[in-house]
């Protein structure tokens, strides 16, 4: 596959992913614990329900963070983020409340996904929505303040856009850019070490949702 042809792809998310997703619908796209398997189908709606949810008056955000457990609704919320052009931000489940403040100050997200048990850290100056992320949908959702009604940055075609970050504890901050993730699915060229494992685990199931294997639901 072409370079040209990889950005193209990585460029048109939403399009691949209803696509691929109806042609692989009754196949298994998850694994959970216990062998338990979420189809392509069933993936492909709750991304879709999750998608419009973020689409707050007619609004999309430019980020958005998740902060989730090792989960389906975390994969799956990667993707509904990704799918409208929206950065996303990933922190790791066990951080502190301060390394929590800090990752948000710095992306200054519009948005965020999160689980009830968490939603303590949040820093109570937080500009953003709240979602809540229950085991099989979103309950409901929490308004802090009343979001930044912003004009879309869609995707472009740029290979250094930042698709998502990802925070680890001590704040360690790590980029995946279209390059990135095109040098993944190309295995042309080695990602550079320091992405750490954000960057393989979005590149494997990209690569996996491509061909309509199915993927351990873990980040």
């Amino acid at each position: 596959m072409s370079k040209k042809n990889i950005f193209e792809k990585i460029n048109s998310i939403p399009a691949l992913l209803a696509k691929n997703f109806q042609k692989f619908a009754k196949k298994p796209a998850l694994i959970l614990d216990g062998d338990k398997k979420i189809s392509y189908n069933d993936m492909r709606w709750d991304i879709f329900k999750t998608s419009n949810i973020l689409r707050v008056g007619g609004k999309t955000p430019k980020s958005v963070a998740i902060f989730i457990d090792d989960s389906p609704q975390a994969v799956e919320s990667f993707y509904s983020v990704l799918s409208i052009g929206s950065k996303a931000t990933l922190l790791r489940y066990d951080m502190s409340k301060d390394e929590v403040a800090a990752a948000l100050k710095n992306e200054r997200p519009e948005a965020v996904f999160i689980r009830a048990a968490k939603m303590d850290l949040l820093p109570q100056d937080l500009n953003a929505i709240v979602y809540e992320i229950a085991n099989n949908s979103v309950l409901k959702k929490q308004d802090k303040e009343e979001i930044q009604k912003r004009a879309q940055e869609a995707i472009d075609h740029s290979a250094n856009t930042v698709l998502a970050v990802a925070y680890s504890c001590g704040n360690k901050r790590s980029e995946l850019t279209r390059s990135d993730l095109a040098k993944m699915i190309g295995k042309k060229d080695k990602v550079k070490k320091i992405h750490g494992s954000l960057v393989d685990y979005v590149g494997t199931l990209f690569t996996a949702f491509l061909k309509g294997r199915a993927v351990q639901a873990s980040l």
